[in-house]
């Protein structure tokens, strides 16, 4: 069995991990929200269409708290795949609504 030592590492390496998706994927956010904001100046549509992005704003957070909690209860693979799904899955349809929005014309 593992010893204390490489227990706190590898739960070092989760939390990096975390915080590394969690970079990544406001990073994307954060460019998805500019961009969306140029195109409500450009095509003159209401912000409403801002909600998306403030709601993934809010909600990855909560998804990564979930997955620390599945890793806690020593389901560290599926705690990993949520994560990294979860922030895949944020990405594309944050680019999926802006590319709707900019077929509006």
């Amino acid at each position: 069995m593992y010893n204390q030592k490489r227990i706190k590492e590898i739960k070092r390496l989760f939390i990096a991990l975390e915080l590394f998706l969690l970079l990544i994927t406001y990073g994307f956010i954060y460019t998805i929200f500019i961009a969306t904001q140029l195109a409500i100046e450009e095509l003159n549509v209401s912000y409403i269409i801002l909600l998306p992005t403030i709601f993934a704003v809010f909600l990855y957070p909560y998804i990564l708290y979930r997955c620390k909690q599945m890793y806690d209860q020593g389901k560290a693979l599926s705690a990993i795949g949520w994560m990294t799904t979860w922030s895949f899955m944020i990405i594309v349809i944050l680019y999926a609504l802006l590319a709707q929005l900019m077929n509006i014309q």
